[in-house]
């Protein structure tokens, strides 16, 4: 495969069957910046609409619809590249812009139905743009290994363990003295993830729990939290530092949970709906 094949979203068509394939909106660039971004994304199009952008590539409809859209999108060797093609678009519009990201594989039949949408959506959009200029979403996966909280806590509170695993104690009175113990395991837990949390919508923008896609990150080990912030530009390092910090006083208390940072990425989960299902997909959360 060619680089420009590499970086193409999908292949490029001109035939009477194309459809707009979104990569994301942003506010009017300026001829430099648009000149600058066309020249390293040569298969991008821009669509301006009053004063905001819509960054596309013209695809063949039968891509994503139709039967060769089902074989295409369960066939990982055509889905990864074009999957990491878009994102690595996103990535560069947004070095350059406050961008509003589509989701993968969001199309319009025409540019008049894109730009009916933009206007549908002019005054939602220019709120986005207003409250994440200058700011970067980050990822926040809070986890916990069980085992190793349990044998904290009991470190801690000695009577737990003597109580729920010693002799003389029968086999439904010690189960339920478990259950018990693991109850408190859990609270104890809690409050350091609330503690967490509260830490980190005081230091940043905006603040929302993200779908955990699989609670068991390995054997024992469940992901608590799946938090996304948004973090102005000038605040990140503070709070990169912060969870450092955090997590060396977090270890010497035993409290055991892992922070695990991702970023920045383009914000889809500050994204607000627009009417009508254009981006539907991607979560709201309030800013």
């Amino acid at each position: 495969m060619s680089q420009a094949e590499q970086t193409q979203p999908a292949d490029r068509s001109y035939d009477s069957d194309d459809v707009i394939y979104l990569l994301g909106l942003t506010p009017m660039a300026t001829e430099q910046v648009r000149s600058s971004i066309l020249e390293t994304l040569p298969y991008l199009e821009c669509l301006s609409s009053d004063d905001i952008d819509a960054w596309y590539v013209s695809v063949a409809r039968d891509q994503f619809e139709g039967e060769d859209a089902e074989k295409n999108l369960a066939d990982l060797a055509w889905l990864t590249p074009r999957i990491m093609a878009h994102q690595r678009s996103l990535e560069l519009l947004a070095e350059q812009l406050t961008l509003y990201p589509a989701t993968f594989g969001t199309l319009f039949s025409s540019r008049d139905v894109l730009q009916s949408k933009l206007a549908q959506n002019h005054e939602t959009l220019d709120e986005y743009f207003a409250a994440v200029a200058g700011k970067q979403e980050w990822g926040i996966k809070c986890l916990v290994s069980w085992p190793d909280a349990v044998e904290a806590y009991q470190r801690v509170h000695p009577d737990t363990s003597q109580s729920a695993e010693g002799g003389g104690v029968s086999y439904l009175r010690r189960q339920k003295l478990i259950r018990d113990r693991d109850e408190r395991v859990r609270s104890w837990i809690d409050e350091e993830l609330q503690a967490i949390e509260s830490a980190l919508e005081a230091r940043s923008s905006g603040l929302c729990h993200r779908r955990i896609t699989d609670r068991s990150i390995k054997k024992d080990t469940e992901c608590l939290a799946n938090i996304a912030v948004l973090l102005k530009h000038e605040s990140v390092e503070a709070t990169l530092a912060w969870i450092k910090e955090w997590e060396e006083q977090h270890n010497a208390r035993e409290r055991l949970i892992k922070i695990e940072l991702t970023g920045p990425w383009p914000t889809f989960s500050f994204c607000p709906p627009m009417v009508d299902g254009a981006c539907a997909e991607q979560p709201t959360c309030a800013i």
